[in-house]
């Protein structure tokens, strides 16, 4: 199922065991996702890296991963299981357009994983939805899209409530909404963007009662948020692209190069060049 050409899948979803044979090269290297994606592993080991963070594959593990986040699989060859792509096009095409499983929140670093391990009740109803998502991708009948997203919402339901998220019933209050604005500039204008003043004036208020109020939601000032989220950034383009520390440092918009030496060294505990080494000098080994 894909939108116009040149235009990324809207909706897929494969076992584990189909990708292995058909696509053996798909997790050989790190790689940012371009969707979101929904990945249950049944059975593997091995280790799976996201955003710099390892998790120890077990047994009828889900995860979920956002768009933009960086993530590597080293595991067993012989994993089952299913993987779920689908684009934001195609997750807001319901009409409620608010996600707690992928939602952004400013007061959660960007880069943390949500994990699930499923007890045995999930995985009946999982069983149950992949086995019906997988036999209606595959089918190209009348209403396939509406179908698919229907199970897809189910299933997220149910992934959601198994972390104990809760949905708010109420509008979200004032402030809530001008950090979630405020996370969601900021992930949309990371290297266009360089003080609180400038995200301030995009939300329409000033650089101090943007502060106050994303510490007063968060716990940190919007100036933490940034700083946290250029980090993050950096480490993504060394791991993706091997960007050397003048390219990495151009990228997000330090002008002096020893200031963002400086930054990465305060930021992360050590330099630069010690942590792309480290990184296999930008490629994972």
């Amino acid at each position: 199922m894909s939108s116009k050409k040149g235009q990324p899948l809207l909706f897929e979803i494969q076992t584990l065991e189909w990708i292995a044979i058909n696509r053996p090269d798909q997790w050989n290297a790190p790689k940012r996702s371009e969707s979101f994606e929904i990945l249950w592993i049944r059975k593997g080991g091995g280790t799976y890296l996201i955003d710099l963070e390892k998790h120890k594959i077990t047994d009828d593990s889900v995860y979920c991963i956002d768009v933009g986040q960086l993530h590597y699989l080293k595991a067993s060859k012989n994993m089952e299981g299913y993987q779920i792509s689908f684009s934001p096009q195609f997750l807001y095409l319901s009409e409620d357009n608010s996600w707690p499983l992928f939602e952004r929140k400013g007061y959660s670093q960007s880069g943390m994983a949500r994990i699930i391990q499923a007890d045995e009740d999930l995985k009946r109803e999982m069983e149950m939805i992949m086995s019906k998502m997988v036999k209606e991708f595959f089918s190209f009948a009348l209403f396939r899209s509406e179908i698919l997203k229907g199970w897809l919402k189910i299933l997220m339901i149910y992934l959601t409530r198994k972390l104990g998220i809760e949905r708010p019933e109420n509008p979200v209050d004032r402030n809530s909404e001008l950090v979630r604005r405020f996370m969601a500039t900021l992930e949309s204008n990371l290297t266009k963007r360089k003080s609180v003043g400038d995200y301030a004036r995009d939300l329409g208020v000033s650089a101090n009662y943007l502060n106050e109020i994303v510490k007063k939601v968060t716990g940190s000032q919007a100036y933490y948020h940034i700083q946290q989220r250029k980090v993050l950034e950096a480490k993504r383009q060394v791991i993706c692209n091997g960007m050397s520390m003048k390219e990495v440092a151009y990228y997000l918009g330090f002008e002096d190069l020893s200031h963002f030496s400086r930054f990465f060294k305060v930021k992360t505990g050590s330099n630069f060049t010690e942590f792309k080494k480290e990184m296999g000098g930008g490629h994972y080994l």
